[in-house]
């Protein structure tokens, strides 16, 4: 396989920049983030409230992604560190393969829901998180924002991770099916969980 798109996906709290960090310097790919992205965004002005703050989200999915696309056109692999639900996402990452010819693999991080609301309101509360994700904050947001189960994307080289214990979670596994997808083995599967 060619240059590949590797998507470290999930609802907020569940791990993602971590592990696509750690995924990253084991692989020696650039990892761009929608996250890091939109604390650019913050960076020039915080927005005023909730409905501003989505525009920022949207405007760094938008360079999120032109940049993932930039580094697959120059035939170099990379990782997109994102939530990227479904409905919203699918096409958008379809397009981008295909503009690009590049592979796509997906590791999807799920976790419990009381886990998600704890890891999120320690990240609310903790002084490294940009002020700019507090904007429109509200607990009563976070009452709903676990509820459903996260609607990744429909890939088919897939792996799901239950990162509810991130301390269990087996990262060099997660290596392995990525290193043999990578090295474009016909006998990785088509997903599953590690």
């Amino acid at each position: 396989m060619g240059a590949t798109l590797i998507l470290v996906n999930g609802h907020s709290a569940t791990g993602k920049t971590v592990l696509a960090r750690w995924l990253g310097e084991q692989l020696g790919v650039a990892v761009t983030s929608k996250d890091f992205t939109k604390e650019r965004l913050y960076d020039e002005r915080l927005p005023v409230d909730r409905e501003e703050s989505r525009a920022y989200g949207q405007r760094a999915y938008e360079l999120a992604y032109a940049e993932a696309e930039r580094v697959l056109r120059s035939g170099v692999s990379v990782i997109l560190e994102a939530p990227m639900q479904r409905e919203y996402s699918q096409g958008q990452v379809e397009a981008i393969v295909e503009a690009t010819g590049a592979g796509v693999v997906q590791v999807l991080l799920v976790a419990d829901r009381a886990t998600l609301e704890a890891r999120y309101l320690e990240r609310q509360q903790s002084e490294e998180r940009h002020a700019g994700h507090d904007v429109g904050f509200t607990r009563e947001w976070l009452a709903e924002a676990f509820v459903a189960p996260f609607p990744g994307l429909e890939i088919e080289r897939t792996i799901e991770v239950d990162t509810s214990d991130f301390g269990a979670v087996d990262r060099e596994a997660i290596l392995a099916r990525l290193l043999e997808w990578l090295g474009g083995e016909t006998g990785a599967g088509s997903g599953g969980a590690v």
